[in-house]
């Protein structure tokens, strides 16, 4: 009979040794996450740069002081690397409480966190919605205004930012922008989108690429299922202060763990 040998499995106990590798492997992480924002960025500013929206604005913020309006996935991902990069933690923290406080609320004025007095901290990187804001053909815009009156039932006089800002206006007023070329700089994004994110025709054509800053966020630090939880426990809820109570309790437990929220990898 042949004797087995006795195979030493050694201590169990004693720390994995850590790859001599995995330094490597995070470094070439890390350029490839570089590059591929950096080319982000530029594929966006080619999109923006295609068509003249330069504007002559009085900075009077009016329309940043209602709304933040929806942007494309891949603008989000720019904005939000903007935002990594340039915001201390605590603004970060307070970024997100505000993002909580919107995502968990039924007012329609809900000032684009991104907002600090008249300043935008991502005002370079501001997505299409932004840049197009007092620029749309008027018929255009009034389209757009009453699709949403249909789809809240409510009079278009009561929606906010029914019409377009009076302090904004084109800085070139000879040529007219039509709504072929806004179409076009739409799709551009769309199949932007389709590149870089997990979106199949199907859903980019319902629109599922295409959030406000708020829920990108939100889904950006909660992932998909928390938020559809979150979802279902706000249509729930049957008391505005039970609501109330419960956003600034979710709040309170942001202070207290909000850095491991943003931990890049």
């Amino acid at each position: 009979m042949v004797k087995k040998k006795k195979v030493r499995k050694g201590n169990r106990n004693a720390p994995k040794r850590r790859s001599l590798a995995a330094p490597a492997l995070k470094a070439k992480a890390a350029a490839e996450k570089k590059r591929i924002i950096s080319t982000l960025k530029e594929k966006l500013e080619g999109i923006y740069a295609s068509v003249d929206l330069s504007t002559v604005c009085c900075r009077q913020c009016v329309c940043c002081n209602v709304a933040c309006p929806q942007m494309n996935y891949s603008e989000f991902l720019n904005v939000l690397d903007k935002i990594y990069k340039s915001v201390t933690h605590a603004e970060k923290v307070r970024i997100l409480k505000l993002c909580v406080r919107y995502y968990l609320s039924n007012s329609l004025v809900k000032p684009c966190p991104l907002l600090i007095g008249k300043e935008c901290i991502a005002y370079a990187e501001r997505p299409l919605s932004c840049r197009m804001y007092g620029l749309w053909p008027s018929e255009m815009y009034e389209r757009r205004v009453e699709r949403f009156s249909k789809v809240s039932e409510m009079d278009k006089k009561e929606i906010p930012l029914n019409t377009q800002c009076s302090h904004v206006r084109r800085a070139n007023t000879d040529v007219p922008l039509t709504e072929e070329e806004i179409e076009d700089l739409f799709i551009q994004l769309d199949i932007l989108d389709g590149i870089i994110g997990d979106f199949t025709p199907e859903a980019i054509k319902k629109k599922h690429n295409y959030r406000t800053f708020h829920d990108w966020f939100m889904v950006k630090v909660f992932g998909e299922q928390r938020l559809s939880d979150l979802s279902n426990y706000f249509l729930a809820v049957e008391e505005e202060k039970d609501l109330e109570d419960f956003v600034d309790q979710m709040c309170i437990q942001i202070d207290k763990v909000g850095e491991k929220f943003f931990v890049e990898e």
